[in-house]
């Protein structure tokens, strides 16, 4: 625990970056060493600027350990990005948190098939139950769905997955002491119990609308898939090309038979085919780009013709 405090402190600086915390780190080797490095070390660090080492000025600890004590109280584990379980996936990716907050039983992720569940909070009647369904038969097939607990498709996907009797992981944008939204809080318990609750910001933390784009790159670095209700969002970030794709998931029961589209990265070209959850299931585990909308499957990657090019050389 006495180590822990110094995790808290590195990651509570207030205004340092987290690409400035993990340049530390990667520089001193542990929070400990940075916590007692004055300002001509700081110095060496490239990328470091003047202002930043100004802010690692400020030595005091009551905050961390004003923290430590609500974790304690709360019952929340700290899980640093050097322990031995902190997942690979979620190290590998670009600016990785440097400190979790969990409650509940993290499964050992980089052994599981984990599939992303997002989109709009304000979901129509349809959307809710396609979103549960899906959970639901991903979860039948031993896939772990990861979600933000926001209104709307987050928690469908999360209580989907709870009717399963699958494992669930909520990623918040907020400390995990604050139930956001308010009517969520037996979805809280829940999904801790079942799963895990996991946050980048220490308990007290309110939700603020910055947050939660941050911390989707937490669930993004968890999973190997994504399911994502509707399309338009991507296709505004300009992550995929639009798309217009029939079916709906209430024509379906739990043995879902999917449309798929492979839109080769490489040609452009488009190849379709009928798979089902279990076809599904086998793509994520191939880390395939997979994003889902109703009851189709689209799939990011190289058509056969392409695959064969490049293997070629």
């Amino acid at each position: 625990m006495a180590g822990l405090k110094y995790w808290v402190w590195l990651s509570e600086v207030k205004g340092l970056t987290n690409r400035s915390k993990l340049l530390l780190l990667d520089y001193f080797g542990t929070p400990e060493n940075v916590y007692y490095a004055d300002e001509d070390e700081y110095r060496l660090v490239e990328g470091i600027e003047p202002r930043q080492i100004a802010l690692l000025a400020e030595k005091s600890l009551e905050n961390a350990d004003r923290i430590l004590g609500a974790c304690s109280r709360l019952g929340l584990r700290l899980l640093t990005m050097q322990d031995a379980d902190y997942p690979m996936r979620l190290r590998n990716i670009f600016e990785p948190p440097c400190l979790l907050y969990v409650k509940g039983q993290l499964p050992v992720i980089d052994e599981e098939v984990a599939v992303a569940m997002v989109g709009t909070r304000k979901a129509s009647p349809y959307g809710i139950e396609a979103a549960e369904k899906i959970a639901y038969g991903l979860c039948k097939q031993g896939a772990v769905v990861i979600s933000g607990a926001a209104a709307g498709v987050d928690s469908a996907s999360h209580r989907g997955a709870l009717r399963a009797g699958g494992k669930t992981i909520a990623v918040l944008g907020n400390g995990l002491d604050i139930v956001y939204p308010a009517e969520n809080a037996w979805l809280y318990r829940d999904i801790a119990a079942s799963g895990a609750l996991i946050s980048e910001y220490p308990p007290g933390t309110a939700a603020e609308a910055w947050h939660f784009p941050v911390r989707n790159r937490i669930i993004s670095g968890l999973s190997l898939g994504t399911v994502y209700r509707n399309l338009n969002s991507l296709v505004e970030a300009g992550m995929v090309r639009r798309v217009s794709i029939p079916g709906r998931a209430d024509r379906f029961d739990h043995t879902l038979c999917w449309h798929s589209h492979l839109y080769c990265t490489a040609c452009g070209g488009v190849v379709d085919a009928d798979v089902d959850e279990k076809q599904v299931m086998r793509l994520v585990r191939r880390q395939k780009d997979v994003v889902v909308q109703d009851c189709a499957v689209v799939l990011f990657g190289l058509c056969e013709a392409c695959a064969k090019k490049q293997a070629e050389g």
